[in-house]
This record gives structure tokens, C-alpha cells and sequence, in this order.
């Protein structure tokens, strides 16, 4: 997921595009951490129609569907799976790549990005990205 205004982003591994399973990755990772957002951008794929689309409604979300013959909503979002794929490339190491996926959104979040000129999380949250370290 990515919110476009700020450009965080919410990554979760799923074992498949079910509906089911996006549903519930959306339930589980933003609708219990930020509520209901405003509405969903998605791309008309099964996986976000039957039981994706009810909990939309259950939440009064407005679930915004993009013309398949204009992709253009889906700009932003692409680029950043085309910078999360290069991220891995670049670390080349010999582990699943599920379990490294929350470094490189806890990266990306904390860099200062190009259109807006400041860090996801900090538009986000108000507060600086060093915050996001653990000190030890």
C-alpha cells in the first residue's frame, strides 16, 4: 500500500493474491494501526473484489477502481515495487527476502523523497526519521 500524499508505504508479505488474503493483510496491517483511510486505489484484479470489497463497504471506505486501459494511478505505486525489487538486488544476500522486507520499508520510509522533499514517516508522523532506530 501507499499513501499517496505522503509516499509511506506498508508492505506485507502474502502467500497469494486471494481476496481473502489481501483483505485480511489490509485489516491486520492498516485498518487496525491508522483506521479506515479515506479510500482504496486498486486495480481491478480479482484480488480486490468479493471479499475485499465488502469490508470496504463495512468501513465505509470508497474502493476506487482504476480503467484498465489507464494505468496511471498506479504510477507511484509501481515505481516504489520496481525500488523495493532494486533494493534486493543490491543486498544479494542468501536469505528470504520476507524476512529483510521490513528493512527495506523501514528505508524507504525514513529517506527523504525527491517530490516532496521529506521523509514519508516524517510527513506522516511529525517527528525526525532518527527516531526510527532502536537505540541500544
Amino acid at each position: 500500500m501507499t499513501e499517496h500524499y505522503t509516499r509511506f508505504i506498508i508492505c506485507v508479505p502474502i502467500p497469494d493474491k486471494e481476496a481473502a488474503t489481501v483483505a485480511a493483510a489490509s485489516r491486520n496491517h492498516v485498518l487496525s494501526v491508522f483506521g479506515a483511510p479515506a479510500e482504496y486505489l486498486v486495480d481491478g484484479g480479482t484480488d480486490f473484489e468479493g471479499e475485499f470489497a465488502q469490508p470496504c463497504r463495512d468501513c465505509l471506505i470508497d474502493r476506487r477502481v482504476t480503467s484498465p486501459d489507464s494505468p496511471d494511478g498506479f504510477d507511484l505505486t509501481e515505481r516504489v515495487v520496481r525500488t523495493i525489487k532494486f533494493c534486493f538486488k543490491k543486498m544479494a544476500l542468501d536469505i528470504d527476502w520476507d524476512e529483510l522486507l521490513w528493512s527495506v520499508v523501514l528505508s524507504y520510509n525514513a529517506a527523504k523523497q525527491e517530490s516532496t522533499g521529506v521523509a514519508p514517516f516524517t510527513m506522516l508522523f511529525a517527528q525526525d526519521r532518527k527516531r526510527l532506530y532502536l537505540q541500544t
